[in-house]
């Protein structure tokens, strides 16, 4: 919770945190966009920011309405896993 009030204090209090533990590994992420057969995570969110932390450190943060457009592209390229989720290449953070 105290790596989330520091993010409020540097973005707003709209913000989604995830922590991701393969994604330095694997270079994805995975985006939840159903659960149980119903609408969550990235479609439902009220959140203006959306930031993963991986297990080394590094957080990514980006808009929320850029995270959709990712995983649209990402869905109508097919990559789609099991149980509602999507999977996006991480952005390249040296730009």
């Amino acid at each position: 919770m105290q790596r989330e009030r520091r993010l409020w204090d540097l973005l707003g209090r709209r913000v989604e945190l995830k922590t991701d533990f393969k994604a330095s590994n694997t270079g994805n992420v995975f985006l939840e966009y159903k659960s149980h057969g119903h609408p969550s995570g990235i479609v439902t969110t009220h959140a203006t920011w959306w930031v993963w932390e991986f297990v080394d450190g590094t957080l990514v943060i980006m808009t929320t309405q850029k995270l959709r457009s990712l995983g649209q592209r990402a869905w109508k390229e097919g990559r789609q896993a099991s149980g509602g989720m999507a999977t996006i290449e991480i952005p390249d953070t040296n730009s």
